[in-house]
């Protein structure tokens, strides 16, 4: 199942734990302040970019890579913890993200795509950490 609900002024996706099938979800440039995918285990492709207003993004654990462009343009966006089972993060998943200042991941990131963090210009911490037993 795909949503796409681009561009049309969405401040909430308040409600969208609900759709537990959901496996593709693009949500670019609307008026999103945090995104909660905690409930959505099936989902495997999100793109939020373009919302300027988004300051937090919880992640379910399951995923394993972080989409090109996810979160490409998302200002606001200060800090993101990137879930130990993601191994790989797409071309320019946080390009433009000029507020970004930490960033926390796995060392299990095998992989991180071209302009992956491209004018975070505030950038000033990647914390890498090792999976725990």
């Amino acid at each position: 199942v795909s949503i796409d609900c681009s561009s049309l002024n969405i401040a909430s996706l308040a409600g969208i734990e609900y759709f537990i099938v959901l496996n593709t979800l693009v949500a670019s440039n609307n008026a999103l302040t945090t995104v909660d995918l905690s409930h959505n285990a099936a989902l495997v492709s999100f793109v939020f970019s373009g919302n300027t207003n988004l300051t937090g993004v919880v992640f379910q654990s399951g995923i394993t890579a972080i989409t090109d462009n996810a979160f490409k343009g998302c200002t606001n966006l200060t800090e993101i913890t990137i879930p130990n089972s993601v191994t790989e993060i797409g071309e320019s998943a946080f390009q433009d993200c000029s507020a970004l200042v930490t960033v926390t991941m796995s060392n299990d990131v095998s992989r991180i795509g071209k302009a992956a963090f491209k004018n975070c210009k505030m950038l000033k911490a990647i914390h890498v950490f090792g999976k725990e037993s």
